[in-house]
C-alpha cells in the first residue's frame, strides 16, 4: 500500500509485532506505479523542513518495522549543501525512519553533463544489506527509480531525454552496463587502456565485471571531507613509478585509516572543493592515470 503526506505519520499496522519476510518486502517494492498515484503526489508534495530534501513526493511503507521506498524532489536554484545552480534534484532512498538508517539511495539532477542538458545520476549509493535483507538487488533499484522517472517523462515534468553518469570507479561502471547504460563514442577508444578486450569485445568474469588490464589496478579512496571511504578507483599502475607524478603522489597518496589501515590510499581532504570527487580525481584524470568515463541511457 502506498502512502503519502500524513498518512505517512499516522498509518499504524495491525500487525506492526509480526515479522516480514524478505520476499514480501521484495514484493512490495516491485510493485508497479500507479501514474495517477505519482502525478496527485508530485503536484501536492509534502513540505518538509530539512535542509537535503524540499519535498516528499512519493512514499511505499514496506514493513511495519519502519522501513520504506522514499522520493523526495529539491527545487532548482541554489542549494547550499553543494554551493551551485542547477536543475532540480530527485533523491530516490530505501531507508528506516525508525531507526534513522538509509541502506541505499540515487540522486539524479537536472544539469549538462559533457555539453547536453540530463539527469545527472551522480550520487549512487547501494548497500549489500538491502539485497541481504530485503531482496532488493541494485538493478531493482535503479529499475524502479527509472520507472518512476519515465512517468514523469510521459508527463513532461521532465523535459530531459536522458540519464548521464560519470565515473571512475570500477563497481560503479560495471553496474552501470548491467542497468543498461553505454559509454560515449569519445570513450570507447580510451576502454581498451584500462580493461581487457579480446577481438574487439570486452572481457567480463563470473560476475559480469569488466576485467582490468594488467598494466591497471584498484586503489581505495578515502573521504576525508565527508568522513567515508568510497568504492575502489581505477588507477594506471604508472602513477606509482613515474617520477612525473611525484608531486600528485606527495599530495594524494597518503596512509589508509580505519579499514585501510595498513595500506597506501588516495584522499580527498577537507580542503577539495570541486564536484563530484574532488580536485585529486579532476587533476589524476587530467595527468592521464585515471578515467573518467561517461555512459548514458534513455529515459523511455
Amino acid at each position: 500500500m502506498e502512502l503519502f503526506g500524513s498518512e505517512i505519520l499516522n498509518s499504524k499496522d495491525k500487525n506492526e509485532t509480526e515479522e516480514i519476510s524478505k520476499t514480501e518486502i521484495q514484493n512490495k517494492f516491485q510493485e508497479s506505479f500507479k501514474e495517477d498515484n505519482v502525478l496527485d503526489n508530485f503536484n501536492n508534495p509534502k513540505k518538509l523542513n530539512n535542509k537535503w530534501d524540499d519535498y516528499l513526493i512519493y512514499y511505499n511503507s514496506l514493513s511495519p518495522s519502519g522501513l520504506g521506498y522514499s522520493i523526495f524532489k529539491i527545487e532548482a536554484g541554489l542549494h547550499p549543501w553543494n554551493n551551485k545552480i542547477e536543475g532540480r534534484v530527485f533523491d530516490f532512498v530505501l531507508s528506516n525512519d525508525k531507526n534513522k538508517k538509509d541502506f541505499s539511495g540515487l540522486r539524479f539532477t537536472e544539469r549538462k553533463v559533457d555539453g547536453e542538458e540530463c539527469l545527472d545520476l551522480h550520487h549512487r549509493r547501494i548497500e549489500s544489506e538491502t539485497k541481504e535483507k530485503f531482496g532488493i538487488s541494485g538493478i531493482d533499484f535503479f529499475q524502479k527509480a527509472e520507472d518512476y522517472l519515465s512517468i514523469l517523462k510521459k508527463n513532461s515534468i521532465i523535459k530531459v531525454d536522458k540519464i548521464k553518469a560519470e565515473t571512475s570507479q570500477f563497481s560503479v561502471v560495471s553496474w552501470l552496463k548491467k542497468v543498461g547504460f553505454d559509454f560515449l563514442d569519445k570513450n570507447k577508444n580510451e576502454l581498451v587502456k584500462y580493461f581487457k578486450y579480446n577481438n574487439d569485445i570486452p572481457l567480463i568474469d563470473d560476475n559480469g565485471r569488466f576485467i582490468l588490464n594488467d598494466d591497471c589496478m584498484l586503489i581505495p579512496f578515502e573521504d576525508w571531507k565527508h568522513g567515508g571511504s568510497k568504492d575502489p578507483y581505477i588507477i594506471h599502475k604508472s602513477f606509482f613509478t613515474d617520477s612525473q607524478y611525484k608531486e600528485l603522489r606527495a599530495r594524494y597518496y597518503k596512509d589508509g585509516k580505519g579499514e585501510n589501515l595498513g595500506k597506501k590510499v588516495l584522499i580527498l581532504d577537507k580542503k577539495n572543493k570541486r564536484d563530484g570527487a574532488g580536485d585529486v580525481i579532476y587533476d589524476l584524470v587530467e595527468a592521464g592515470v585515471m578515467p573518467r568515463f561517461i555512459l548514458e541511457k534513455e529515459i523511455k
